[in-house]
């Protein structure tokens, strides 16, 4: 029950976010995980802690005032409720928080890319 509206314009913004941050995250865990050989079998949950701290399955407004600030930090709770905004509410979403995020998620990914060039004659030795 839902027809597209125009702000579906804003969703490569919010993907961005994502890829930018999934980037990042895959390059240094993949590097990091060359000489801590451990950090696979704890990924699982990792990625289950991270879902069930971010508002996926639940609404950020059902969270204490107190705990509001790491909505806004978390980015993975910043892009979910972004996309309820344009798809569900047909609503703009935060665009100040995107583009903060985009600029952190882009600096994590360069940082992993010069940490991975930075150590690449190691991981040759390793694997």
């Amino acid at each position: 029950g839902f027809s597209p509206t125009v702000t579906l314009l804003a969703l490569p913004l919010v993907l961005a976010v994502l890829l930018s941050y999934g980037f990042a995250i895959a390059v240094i865990l993949s590097t990091v995980t060359v000489f801590v050989r451990d950090l696979a079998h704890a990924m699982p949950t990792a990625n289950q802690v991270v879902f069930l701290i971010s508002p996926i399955m639940y609404s950020q407004t059902l969270l204490p005032p107190g705990l509001t600030f790491l909505a806004t930090v978390n980015p993975v709770a910043v892009v979910i409720e972004a996309l309820r905004d344009i798809t569900l509410r047909a609503a703009w979403p935060n665009f100040g928080l995107l583009v903060v995020h985009l600029v952190v998620g882009a600096a994590l990914f360069v940082g992993s890319i010069f940490y991975l060039r930075s150590i690449e004659d190691r991981i040759v030795d390793v694997v």
